[in-house]
């Protein structure tokens, strides 16, 4: 699954849209076309209470491979 949503260059902000468009609770994020972890929904919201919506998806270690 790609998209621009879903890069690791993107805000979290961003990312939050995936989540409420959808009942998956986990997403892959790609870079380019490569699956460098999974985004879930707690860590996301975690995230976005710490450091803001404007974080970018790659700045913490969220991600799990």
């Amino acid at each position: 699954v790609c998209g621009v949503d879903r890069d690791v260059t993107v805000p979290l902000e961003d990312a939050s849209r995936v989540f409420r468009q959808t009942f998956q609770s986990e997403f892959p994020v790609m870079r380019g076309t490569d699956v460098v972890g999974v985004l879930g929904f707690k860590e996301l919201i975690t995230h976005l209470e710490k450091t803001g919506p404007r974080t970018l998806v790659s700045a913490w270690k969220i991600l799990r491979a």
